[in-house]
This record gives structure tokens, C-alpha cells and sequence, in this order.
């Protein structure tokens, strides 16, 4: 058994320390959202049907709304969020979990199927693909394909080493092939099927082994046992909802593909788009390696492969990998209705394919793999900074206005949304949300009674919306409006305004610097106001604060224990979530630093090689080096605490080239004593009225208080040592 020390070191000699800092701040991200982002349309709807079935115990019939079943795709992935929510209670987190769960399978398995078929850096998997587009968006969303694909690998993998992977695990790799089958069924349906057997029988036939592949397998019995272990569910879908399969297997898997613009879709529409588009979202789906990897292989294209070496084995798993990559695109190439997520199958194997070329050149592997890991954070930092402050994130989605419903202290009135309700509203009120179409069935919800209102912002100039201009105005989140028809037995909610903050003229001040500054002299009000307007993106807002505060050496102006102690008092009003507030700010103290370290070590190998410099020096080093050796430890952790010297601590620690697995046990200790001891005080004494009322001054006392203990320290130890 191979110890978890000698796996971590194995993947830092074939990744290199920054691309696994990347991929792990790549992740704490990903992991971070499952609970921030909002449910849009599609993953609402389905996140819904799993609630319906937690909530109802009916776990054969997927239930679209009431009295309609959901016929559109078999449960599996629904069994997997139902099962969640009935464990954990209905959550975004809770619905979404399973599919971070399997994806992380996903890249196991594929780790594993690349080991054990002879790939001497089977790690590379991981960041590649980690960090793939698709991926990583599909990794926790809560959607049918991520359990296709589990399916889909398990059978390309079950199969490749059933016939050419060690002889003592063949007989278990037969029967994960079938095993998958019966996933794919349960999953998408026989469609999934396509995406596994054609790239094998044009793999067996390209190769000329069809001799070695049919005795292999006990293909006769483990096809009709795979079709066995699914039956069951259709046979019940059938019987219980009559007329499923008509639609299932006639309108979702021929009409759906093979009609442009199918309007026989039950449950929404079908996305057409012109044949071949597959392709193009394939790139997209693969970036950013559909980038870095082809300009690579163009600059390295004359390199002989003498130079890059070659194993006929690899190249022989690369060349299956490839056909089981491309079978989803040429599946779907004359499809009329597709989504981009149809390539997701296709992504392990092609990883598989990538990988035995990236280990033929070894010196240039790490620093791809490093580029590609780089340019994945930034490609989603982009993304969700254009989703946060364009509004995309929201759109659809009912979050933000049940959160403000929620915010007016009366769960016994009634929520109606006028119109076409977000498909994400029965989820997050729980099933409780009213649809109403005209000012008669509005009047018929709790008569005489109060009732809180949903507009859309866009139907502000209806007739129908002019009807309802004796509503009170309640707030305005993203695309909706909350109005409120009161009753003389409840009060309307009065929203409460945010404290006035004093700024200069905007002539007399520099907008960037006034308002960075301003920003950091109120951070309570900022925070506020970041909620109201944007919801659960404050945890994606403090993450990013909070990591590049602690990351980048030249952001040590950045709030931070201010920041934390907000949070903690935001999350006593319940403005936040106090478990997911410390985990966010946990990993990001805890990454920024770990990123500053290695951003210092690499700078420091330089420049302490200027013998001649006044500062940098190798005398330098050395005693900088032997302080952090002795008080390395101590210093990590205490420098947490205090502001401008916790940002540069990190860095200097590896500029003095620090052990690096003393520092990281420290950084995880001292991280964890910041976040947790700066929350919990916010969250226990941050709204008591005396603390409520001098703000600021707790707030600066938290800045200027622990520099003045340092300060007083080291002079009192200068004049005992003098």
C-alpha cells in the first residue's frame, strides 16, 4: 500500500509545486460554488425534480410538477441529488455534491486506467482534465451528463484493460465494461451506448483483433445482465406513467436529433443549431487546451521521435483514447437540436490521449501542464467576473428575490410569481411558490390576506402589471421586482437602508485610489451592499479579497482582519452562511499564502545570487534563511494576526527557501486560527449594540492594535539586548 506521503511527492516530482497550488485553488473555487452560485433554469429544474422525489418517496417517477411526470431522461442523476437532500436537506450544496463526487471518481478512474496501462505519468491526468473547460464547469452542476460520462468511462476503461491491461485484474475490468452499460442506460438511455461501442469496434478492427477481443469479454451474458439490471426502472416508468416510452425512446432519441428545432419537447425547447456545431463546442469545451496544446505541437513538430521517445504500448491506449474522445462529435455531427455538454463523454479518454503525448516530452509536459493550469483560474475568474457584474449569474434564477422574500421576517405569507415563474423557485421556497396569470387569480391566493408578489422588471409597462399599482414596493433584485399586497392583520416589511457613508467631491479625488480607499475604510457598508445587490457572489467577493491580500506580495493594503470580522457579524444577522463563510476564507488564506511562498521561493533563487547587491546577497540569505529555520514556525503563525507583515511573512519565508512541508503545516494552522478567531468574534460580539454603535473604531482597533504590540515588543527586546 502506497503511503499519502509518497503520493503527494510523487505528484509534485511529475506536476511541479505551482501547478498543484493552481489546481488547488482551481478546486476550492469550483467547491466554493457549489454553494454560492445561484440554480439557473436548467440546473433548477433538475435540482427540483430530485427535491419533489426526496420530499414525495417516490423514487421510480421523476415528478416535473404536480401531476406531471418527467419523462425526459431516466434517474440516475436524480437518485443521486434526491439522495442528498434527503440526508442533508434541500440546498444548492446538497443537490450538487453527488455530481462534484462522481467527477472526482471520473478522473480516478481514468488515473488508474492510465496506470495500469503502462503511462509512466498517469498524474498528469488530473490537470488536464481538472481544468478542461467543460469539465470543470459540469463537475457539481446538477445535470444528467456528468453521470453519463462516469458510465461511459467506465466502460472504455473496463474494456481497454479487459483486453490488454495485467492479466489478475482482467476479469474485474470485463464486468466494470457491463457495469457501465447499465450506468449509460439508467443515465441518458441507449444513446449513451453510441459513445462506447463504435470507437471500440473501430478500434478492434483499425488493429486487427478481433481474436483477442471477443474471448476477452463474456460478452453475451454481460449485455444481457447489463440490460437486466436496467429493465426493472423502465418496466415501472412504463407501468406507472403509461406512455413514457413512446416519448423516451421515439421523441429523445430520434425527434430530438434527428428534427432541427423538435417542438414535441415536453419541458422546454429544443436547441437547435446548425450541423457540426458539435465541433465547435468541443474546442470550447476543451479550452483551454484546444489552445495551448495545438500551438505546442506546432512548435515542437519537427522534434524527432528519437528525441521524445515512444512505448508502443501508450501509443497504442492513445490511439483508442482518441477514437472514444471524437465518438460524441462524430455521434452528434448531423444532430439538429445538441448542447455543448454532449462532448462531456469524450473528455477522459481524450485526457487519456493527451497524456501519452505530453509523456514523451517530459521537459515540456511541466510547463504546459503549468500554462494550462494558469490560464483555467483565469478563465474562470473571467467568467464569473463577467457573470457577477453582468448580471448573467442571476438571470433566471429565483435566488436572490426568495432570499429577499425570506429577509421580510413573514414565511406565512404567500410568494406568487406573476407570470412564468424561474424554474429554480419551487426549489428554493420549497414547493411554495404560486404561479398566477391575471389579476383574478392573484385576488383568489389567500383573499383578504397579505401576499408577497414577484414581478419580472421587464413588464413594468403591461396593462396587466399597471392593474397592480396598489402594491407596496418592497426591493428589486437582478431581473425581479418583490411587491407586496399588505393586509390590515400584517405590517409591511420596511426595508432597511444602509448607513450614509461621507465621501469627498468627485472633482477633489482620484475615483480609483478614493474609492479602493474608501472601500477599505468601510467594509461593513460595502459588504451590505454587495448582498443586497448580488446575493451569495459575497463568498466568491471575500475569497478573492482575502486570497489576494495574503497572495500577492503588493497587496498588503487589502482588508483583512476588518473583512473577517464583517463576515462573522453578517453571518450572526444571517446575511451569511457561518460554515461556508469559514471554509471560503480557511481555503483562501490558507492558498494565498501557500502561492506567496512559492512565488517567493522562485524569486528568491535569483535573486540572492547577486553577490554584489547591498541587500541580496549570500550572506543575506543565509541569515535570513537560519531565522526562518529556528522561528519559521511561530513567525507564519503569529504574522497571521498582524496586518502588512502576514502578507510579506509568507513571501520572505520562501525567498529564505524555508522548509516547504514545515511551512505548510503552519500555514494551515495559522490560517485556521485567523479565519475561525476573527469570524466567531464577529459572529458573537460584532452585532451587540455598544459594538454596533463604534464600528469603526473596533475596526481600526483591529488594524492598529496588534501592529503597536509588535511594534512595543521589538522595541522593548532592542533596548534589553542594548
Amino acid at each position: 500500500m502506497i503511503s499519502a506521503a509518497t503520493r503527494w511527492s510523487r505528484a509534485r516530482e511529475s506536476l511541479g509545486d505551482l501547478t498543484l497550488a493552481l489546481l488547488g485553488l482551481l478546486i476550492a473555487l469550483r467547491l466554493a460554488l457549489l454553494a454560492v452560485f445561484p440554480l439557473g433554469q436548467s440546473e433548477g429544474r433538475y435540482a427540483e425534480i430530485a427535491r419533489k422525489m426526496a420530499e414525495l418517496g417516490d423514487w421510480v417517477t421523476p415528478w416535473f410538477a404536480v401531476g406531471v411526470p418527467f419523462w425526459g431522461k431516466p434517474p440516475l442523476s436524480t437518485w443521486l441529488s434526491a439522495a442528498f437532500i434527503e440526508f442533508f436537506g434541500a440546498s444548492a450544496f446538497a443537490a450538487r455534491i453527488p455530481h462534484l463526487l462522481v467527477a472526482i471518481a471520473i478522473i480516478w478512474l481514468t488515473v488508474g486506467w492510465a496506470r495500469r496501462s503502462g503511462l509512466r505519468q498517469p498524474l498528469y491526468i488530473v490537470p488536464l482534465l481538472a481544468s478542461s473547460f467543460l469539465f470543470l464547469v459540469a463537475a457539481g452542476a446538477v445535470m444528467t451528463d456528468m453521470a453519463l460520462c462516469l458510465g461511459a468511462t467506465l466502460s472504455a476503461r473496463g474494456f481497454w484493460l479487459a483486453v490488454n491491461g495485467p492479466s489478475e485484474g482482467r476479469r474485474l475490468e470485463s464486468w466494470l465494461f457491463f457495469l457501465g452499460l447499465t450506468v449509460m442506460l439508467l443515465a441518458k438511455g441507449p444513446v449513451g451506448w453510441l459513445l462506447v461501442l463504435p470507437p471500440i469496434a473501430t478500434w478492434t478492427l483499425w488493429t486487427r483483433s478481433t481474436r483477442r477481443v471477443w474471448p476477452s469479454l463474456p460478452w453475451i451474458r454481460g449485455l444481457l445482465i447489463a440490460v437486466l439490471l436496467a429493465a426493472p426502472w423502465y418496466a415501472l416508468a412504463e407501468i406507472r406513467t403509461p406512455g413514457f416510452l413512446q416519448y423516451f425512446i421515439i421523441g429523445e432519441h430520434w425527434n430530438r436529433f434527428a428534427v432541427p428545432g423538435w417542438k414535441g419537447d415536453l419541458y422546454g425547447s429544443a436547441h437547435a443549431f446548425p450541423r457540426g456545431s458539435i465541433w465547435f463546442f468541443a474546442l470550447l469545451a476543451l479550452l483551454p487546451w484546444s489552445v495551448v496544446l495545438p500551438l505546442a505541437a506546432w512548435r515542437t513538430r519537427s522534434r524527432s521521435q528519437a528525441e521524445t521517445g515512444s512505448a508502443a504500448n501508450s501509443s497504442s491506449v492513445a490511439l483508442y483514447g482518441l477514437f472514444c474522445g471524437l465518438a460524441p462529435c462524430i455521434v452528434f455531427t448531423m444532430a439538429g437540436n445538441i448542447l455543448w455538454t454532449y462532448v462531456l463523454p469524450g473528455l477522459p479518454p481524450l485526457a487519456l490521449w493527451v497524456a501519452s503525448w505530453l509523456e514523451r516530452r517530459e521537459q515540456l509536459a511541466r510547463r504546459l501542464l503549468l500554462i494550462g493550469t494558469a490560464g483555467a483560474n483565469l478563465i474562470l475568474g473571467a467568467a464569473l467576473a463577467i457573470a457577477a457584474f453582468t448580471g448573467l449569474a442571476d438571470r433566471g434564477s429565483a435566488a436572490d428575490i426568495v432570499s429577499l422574500y425570506r429577509s421580510q421576517g413573514h414565511p406565512e405569507v404567500p410568494l406568487v410569481f406573476w407570470g412564468n415563474a424561474p424554474l429554480s423557485a419551487s426549489f428554493y421556497t420549497s414547493g411554495r411558490a404560486i404561479e398566477v396569470r391575471s389579476t383574478d387569480q392573484l385576488a383568489a391566493v389567500a383573499p383578504n390576506a397579505a401576499v408577497f408578489v414577484v414581478t419580472r422588471k421587464a413588464d413594468r409597462e403591461t396593462a396587466a402589471i399597471a392593474e397592480l399599482k396598489q402594491l407596496k414596493a418592497i426591493g428589486e433584485i437582478g431581473e425581479f421586482r418583490l411587491l407586496l399586497r399588505p393586509s390590515a392583520s400584517v405590517n409591511a416589511p420596511q426595508a432597511t437602508a444602509p448607513p450614509v457613508k461621507e465621501t469627498l467631491p468627485e472633482g477633489q479625488r482620484n475615483p480609483l485610489f478614493s474609492d479602493l480607499l474608501d472601500f477599505v475604510l468601510h467594509v461593513d457598508v460595502h459588504l451590505h451592499d454587495f448582498i443586497v445587490q448580488h446575493g451569495a457572489w459575497v463568498y466568491a467577493l471575500v475569497f478573492a479579497i482575502v486570497f489576494v491580500e495574503t497572495g500577492l506580495v503588493v497587496m498588503p493594503f487589502l482588508p483583512g482582519d476588518s473583512l473577517l470580522f464583517i463576515v462573522g457579524a453578517l453571518c450572526g444577522v444571517g446575511s451569511m452562511v457561518l460554515p461556508y463563510s469559514i471554509a471560503v476564507l480557511m481555503a483562501a488564506a490558507v492558498l494565498g499564502d501557500q502561492l506567496n511562498f512559492l512565488i517567493g521561493r522562485s524569486v528568491g533563487r535569483r535573486a540572492f545570487a547577486w553577490e554584489q547587491s547591498l541587500l541580496f546577497n549570500r550572506r543575506a540569505f543565509d541569515r535570513t534563511h537560519a531565522f526562518y529555520e529556528k522561528y519559521g514556525a511561530i513567525t507564519i503563525v503569529l504574522a497571521r494576526f498582524l496586518p502588512f507583515v502576514r502578507t510579506f511573512a509568507p513571501f520572505v519565508a520562501g525567498v529564505a527557501d524555508m522548509n516547504r512541508a514545515r511551512f505548510r503545516r503552519y500555514n494551515i494552522v495559522g490560517g485556521a486560527l485567523w479565519t475561525v478567531g476573527l469570524v466567531m468574534a464577529g459572529f458573537f460580539v460584532g452585532n451587540v449594540p455598544l459594538v454596533q454603535r463604534n464600528m469603526s473604531m473596533v475596526l481600526w482597533a483591529l488594524v492598529l492594535v496588534p501592529g503597536v504590540v509588535a511594534i512595543g515588543s521589538t522595541l522593548r527586546l532592542r533596548v534589553k539586548n542594548s
